[in-house]
């Protein structure tokens, strides 16, 4: 049988076997033979020894002849091309068998010096390293010069997060939506965004005042139980069971991210601040409760980062040990002035919302 990623080969109705692949021009080539195992055969040695051009197989080439064996979505497909011509423009006249570390790492260089960021370089890498796996296995050439090359680390963005004041303001006008827990959610609790819109009601225990992160939704792989402020759970309490995940789409299904980010977003325009990443969201957790003299090891445990030391590292800027509390003391800290205004906890849609000390 053939493996994946061996490229296109296939059977005619006359019984002949074909070969296709491209040349270094990117024309495409055909090959035929009598059994399947003849026809990958001299596509190996094309690919090898130099197409019927007569030129030797480049980088360019073997690209395109690797891109034909792939079987990803539509989606993947198009970034792979994508990143496969910005490869072959600084590097594909270059022969495959001629390729070395040094060049890829001139070319890494002249990159970060047009501006393209660490991130994208190193994604870059990841599919020429990937590629130039493939020809190794294909005895196309000896070693994989990439793995020569180490890319560049990404920068980590720098932790954004909410003031108390500005978490203030979001919870109350996040109170007023029909649904607006979701955002208690992550500023209190810190929960990232997948974890939420995968919340399920059979993951929320509100008589025991418990919400279970399930392991396969968590990033760390680790499943985590999160104590429920009394007010959070009086709000979640008061939504409907129309579905068996605790913020559906209308349809019942699991809300998309690029809507819940867009609903963030206005949520934020509401309240007079300036574009964040949702993600910032789960970031104010663990900075307000560090204020707050909460203990590492229990913000730790909050969020369901795998070592203490990614919570120290990202939120030490911000910690004082002489203050004092965990998450129902944060609660009250953001939420006493909501419970003296009856005005706030009103939904859109009229619900009284519960917002209660």
């Amino acid at each position: 049988m053939r493996a994946k990623g061996e490229g296109s080969v296939y059977q005619r109705k006359d019984g002949r076997w074909v070969a296709t692949l491209y040349d270094e021009t990117g024309r495409l080539r055909t090959l035929y033979a009598k059994t399947e195992k003849e026809a990958l055969g001299r596509r190996r040695a094309a690919l090898r020894e130099g197409l019927p051009t007569g030129r030797p197989l480049t980088l360019a080439a073997w690209l395109l002849a690797w891109q034909t064996g792939l079987q990803l979505k539509p989606s993947t497909t198009k970034d792979y091309a994508s990143k496969c011509r910005r490869i072959t423009q600084a590097l594909g006249k270059v022969r495959l068998d001629r390729l070395s570390a040094e060049q890829i790492e001139l070319v890494y260089a002249r990159w970060a010096k047009e501006g393209l960021s660490p991130g994208m370089v190193r994604n870059l890498h990841r599919v020429l390293h990937a590629a130039l796996n493939v020809a190794v296995k294909r005895d196309l050439i000896v070693k994989n010069p990439a793995s020569l090359v180490r890319a560049p680390a990404p920068k980590p963005k720098p932790a954004q997060a909410l003031t108390a004041s500005q978490a203030k303001r979001v919870l109350a006008e996040a109170a007023k939506q029909p649904d607006g827990v979701r955002w208690w959610l992550a500023l209190l609790l810190g929960m990232r965004q997948g974890e939420v819109l995968g919340l399920e009601w059979a993951d929320v225990d509100l008589e025991a005042r418990v919400l279970l992160v399930r392991k396969d939704r968590a990033k760390s792989g680790k499943g985590r139980a999160i104590p429920l402020p009394e007010v959070v759970a009086a709000m979640l309490d008061q939504l409907p069971r129309s579905s068996s995940y605790v913020f559906p789409r209308a349809s019942g299904q699991r809300r998309d991210s690029k809507a819940d980010w867009n609903e963030w977003q206005l949520l934020l325009a509401r309240c007079g601040l300036e574009r964040m990443r949702v993600h910032d969201a789960r970031h104010t957790t663990p900075t307000l409760l560090l204020e707050l003299g909460v203990p590492a090891r229990v913000v730790q445990e909050i969020l369901g980062h795998s070592t203490i030391l990614l919570t120290m590292n990202t939120y030490t800027h911000v910690h004082d040990p002489s203050l004092r509390s965990a998450l129902e003391g944060l609660t009250a800290h953001l939420t006493a002035e909501l419970t003296a205004d009856s005005s706030l906890g009103q939904s859109q849609s009229g619900t009284k919302l519960a917002v209660v000390s």
